[in-house]
Protein backbone atom coordinates (compact mmCIF):
# COMPACT_ATOMS: atom_id res chain seq x y z
CA UNK A 1 0.00 0.00 0.00
CA UNK A 2 0.98 3.63 -0.40
CA UNK A 3 0.18 6.77 1.54
CA UNK A 4 -2.49 8.63 -0.45
CA UNK A 5 -3.27 12.33 -0.15
CA UNK A 6 -5.99 14.02 -2.19
CA UNK A 7 -6.40 10.85 -4.26
CA UNK A 8 -2.72 10.69 -5.24
CA UNK A 9 -0.08 8.23 -3.96
CA UNK A 10 2.64 10.22 -2.22
CA UNK A 11 4.82 7.22 -1.31
CA UNK A 12 5.87 4.03 -3.02
CA UNK A 13 3.77 0.92 -2.42
CA UNK A 14 5.87 -0.20 0.52
CA UNK A 15 3.46 -0.67 3.44
CA UNK A 16 1.29 -3.57 4.57
CA UNK A 17 -1.31 -1.13 5.94
CA UNK A 18 -1.72 2.64 5.84
CA UNK A 19 -3.96 4.65 8.14
CA UNK A 20 -5.76 7.86 7.29
CA UNK A 21 -3.90 11.15 7.48
CA UNK A 22 -4.91 12.64 10.81
CA UNK A 23 -3.45 15.94 11.99
CA UNK A 24 -0.80 15.65 9.28
CA UNK A 25 0.37 12.18 10.36
CA UNK A 26 -0.49 8.66 9.33
CA UNK A 27 0.24 5.31 10.91
CA UNK A 28 1.83 2.71 8.65
CA UNK A 29 2.57 -0.97 9.03
CA UNK A 30 5.28 -3.29 7.82
CA UNK A 31 4.64 -6.82 8.95
CA UNK A 32 3.73 -6.81 12.65
CA UNK A 33 5.09 -3.37 13.59
CA UNK A 34 3.56 0.09 13.20
CA UNK A 35 5.13 3.54 12.95
CA UNK A 36 3.95 7.07 12.17
CA UNK A 37 4.98 9.11 9.15
CA UNK A 38 4.17 12.63 8.02
CA UNK A 39 2.72 13.59 4.63
CA UNK A 40 6.25 13.74 3.20
CA UNK A 41 6.74 10.07 4.21
CA UNK A 42 9.29 11.06 6.88
CA UNK A 43 9.26 8.65 9.82
CA UNK A 44 8.14 10.35 13.02
CA UNK A 45 8.55 7.17 15.09
CA UNK A 46 10.38 3.92 14.50
CA UNK A 47 8.44 0.73 13.79
CA UNK A 48 7.89 -0.17 17.44
CA UNK A 49 4.14 -0.37 18.10
CA UNK A 50 1.84 -3.39 18.03
CA UNK A 51 -1.34 -1.27 17.96
CA UNK A 52 -1.92 2.33 16.90
CA UNK A 53 -4.74 4.84 16.66
CA UNK A 54 -5.18 8.05 14.72
CA UNK A 55 -3.90 11.32 16.18
CA UNK A 56 -6.55 13.41 17.93
CA UNK A 57 -5.86 16.70 19.69
CA UNK A 58 -2.12 16.20 19.20
CA UNK A 59 -1.90 12.72 20.73
CA UNK A 60 -2.26 9.09 19.68
CA UNK A 61 -2.89 5.98 21.77
CA UNK A 62 -0.42 3.20 20.98
CA UNK A 63 0.48 -0.21 22.38
CA UNK A 64 3.79 -1.96 22.89
CA UNK A 65 3.17 -5.65 23.47
CA UNK A 66 -0.19 -5.52 25.28
CA UNK A 67 0.39 -2.28 27.20
CA UNK A 68 -1.07 1.02 26.02
CA UNK A 69 0.30 4.53 26.33
CA UNK A 70 -0.03 7.93 24.69
CA UNK A 71 2.47 9.68 22.41
CA UNK A 72 2.65 13.24 21.13
CA UNK A 73 3.17 14.37 17.53
CA UNK A 74 6.96 14.03 17.92
CA UNK A 75 6.65 10.40 19.03
CA UNK A 76 7.58 11.18 22.66
CA UNK A 77 5.76 9.32 25.42
CA UNK A 78 3.18 11.44 27.23
CA UNK A 79 1.73 8.48 29.15
CA UNK A 80 4.04 5.51 29.49
CA UNK A 81 2.68 2.16 28.23
CA UNK A 82 1.39 0.78 31.53
CA UNK A 83 -2.36 0.61 30.81
CA UNK A 84 -4.33 -2.28 29.38
CA UNK A 85 -6.34 0.19 27.27
CA UNK A 86 -6.67 3.93 26.64
CA UNK A 87 -9.65 5.71 25.07
CA UNK A 88 -10.96 9.19 24.24
CA UNK A 89 -8.64 11.98 25.27
CA UNK A 90 -10.61 15.14 26.06
CA UNK A 91 -9.74 18.18 28.13
CA UNK A 92 -6.30 16.66 28.86
CA UNK A 93 -7.94 13.59 30.43
CA UNK A 94 -8.11 10.05 29.03
CA UNK A 95 -10.16 7.03 29.96
CA UNK A 96 -7.61 4.40 30.99
CA UNK A 97 -7.95 0.77 32.04
CA UNK A 98 -5.54 -0.37 34.74
CA UNK A 99 -5.64 -3.65 36.68
CA UNK A 100 -8.97 -4.52 35.06
CA UNK A 101 -10.81 -1.32 35.99
CA UNK A 102 -11.35 2.03 34.26
CA UNK A 103 -10.46 5.47 35.58
CA UNK A 104 -9.62 8.93 34.29
CA UNK A 105 -5.95 9.86 34.03
CA UNK A 106 -4.43 13.27 33.37
CA UNK A 107 -1.66 13.75 30.80
CA UNK A 108 0.91 14.02 33.61
CA UNK A 109 0.05 10.43 34.60
CA UNK A 110 -1.86 11.25 37.79
CA UNK A 111 -5.32 9.86 38.29
CA UNK A 112 -8.15 12.37 38.17
CA UNK A 113 -10.52 9.53 39.05
CA UNK A 114 -8.80 6.31 40.20
CA UNK A 115 -9.54 3.06 38.35
CA UNK A 116 -12.66 1.79 40.11
CA UNK A 117 -15.19 1.30 37.31
CA UNK A 118 -16.08 -1.75 35.24
CA UNK A 119 -16.59 0.69 32.37
CA UNK A 120 -16.62 4.37 31.54
CA UNK A 121 -18.29 3.91 28.19
CA UNK A 122 -19.14 7.48 27.27
CA UNK A 123 -17.79 10.95 27.73
CA UNK A 124 -20.46 13.61 27.30
CA UNK A 125 -19.58 17.29 27.51
CA UNK A 126 -17.54 17.44 30.72
CA UNK A 127 -19.34 14.51 32.33
CA UNK A 128 -18.68 10.78 32.21
CA UNK A 129 -21.25 8.01 32.18
CA UNK A 130 -19.74 5.28 34.33
CA UNK A 131 -20.59 1.74 35.44
CA UNK A 132 -19.85 0.55 38.95
CA UNK A 133 -20.94 -2.87 40.25
CA UNK A 134 -23.17 -3.28 37.17
CA UNK A 135 -25.08 -0.03 37.81
CA UNK A 136 -24.82 3.13 35.75
CA UNK A 137 -24.29 6.67 36.99
CA UNK A 138 -22.65 9.96 35.99
CA UNK A 139 -19.52 11.69 37.31
CA UNK A 140 -18.02 15.01 36.31
CA UNK A 141 -14.42 15.65 35.27
CA UNK A 142 -13.52 16.21 38.94
CA UNK A 143 -14.78 12.76 39.85
CA UNK A 144 -17.81 14.13 41.69
CA UNK A 145 -20.96 12.02 41.55
CA UNK A 146 -23.73 13.76 39.59
CA UNK A 147 -26.10 10.82 39.22
CA UNK A 148 -25.92 7.87 41.64
CA UNK A 149 -24.98 4.35 40.51
CA UNK A 150 -28.46 2.89 40.58
CA UNK A 151 -29.59 2.81 36.95
CA UNK A 152 -29.75 -0.08 34.49
CA UNK A 153 -28.60 2.25 31.69
CA UNK A 154 -27.73 5.92 31.14
CA UNK A 155 -27.53 7.21 27.57
CA UNK A 156 -25.74 10.21 26.05
CA UNK A 157 -29.16 11.60 25.17
CA UNK A 158 -30.00 12.09 28.85
CA UNK A 159 -32.18 9.02 29.22
CA UNK A 160 -31.99 6.75 32.24
CA UNK A 161 -33.55 3.33 32.61
CA UNK A 162 -34.50 1.89 35.97
CA UNK A 163 -36.18 -1.52 36.08
CA UNK A 164 -37.58 -1.09 32.58
CA UNK A 165 -38.84 2.46 33.08
CA UNK A 166 -37.38 5.24 30.93
CA UNK A 167 -36.94 8.77 32.21
CA UNK A 168 -35.35 11.87 30.62
CA UNK A 169 -32.88 13.75 32.81
CA UNK A 170 -31.24 16.03 30.23
CA UNK A 171 -27.50 15.45 30.69
CA UNK A 172 -25.18 18.15 29.34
Amino acid sequence: MALVKDGKAITDYQFTEVGPISEGLSWVNRGTWYAYIDTNAIEITPYQFHEVRDFRNGYAAVAVDSLHGLIDRNGAWVLQPIYSDIRDMRDSVVRARFNGLWGLVRLDGTWLVPPEFEEIPVYRSRNFIAVKKAFWGVINSKGELLLPYEYDLVTVHGEVYLRGTKKLIGLQ
